[in-house]
């Protein structure tokens, strides 16, 4: 290279493949954070979609029945429910934390 050669700047900005690349984890980001407060909601639409198809509740009214108590699939619903509450529950707590 001679001396009076100028070297070429170097680019500032991201080649159009990366700016793609870093906007598809953004999106992917934004709707994995998203999807994590469907699960509980769901799940209880479900539970209450199933609740009167013959599985619910008869243990609770009669002694003789031979299922356990938490058989049924709606029980199992409101199980998963209450598992999958947490984002909802840190986020309400987030909220009252926060300054008005």
């Amino acid at each position: 290279m001679r001396a009076d050669a100028v070297a070429p700047e170097p680019a500032t900005t991201a080649s159009p493949a990366r700016r793609d690349g870093e906007r598809l984890r953004a999106a992917a980001l934004g709707a994995a954070l998203g999807l994590r407060f469907a699960a509980a909601p769901v799940f209880a639409a479900m539970a209450v979609a199933t609740r009167d198809q013959g599985t619910g509740a008869p243990w609770l009214c009669s002694a003789t029945s031979g299922g356990m108590p938490l058989g049924g699939m709606a029980t199992m619903y409101w199980l998963m429910c209450a598992l999958h509450a947490r984002p909802w529950l840190v986020a309400l707590s987030n909220r009252r934390r926060a300054p008005a």
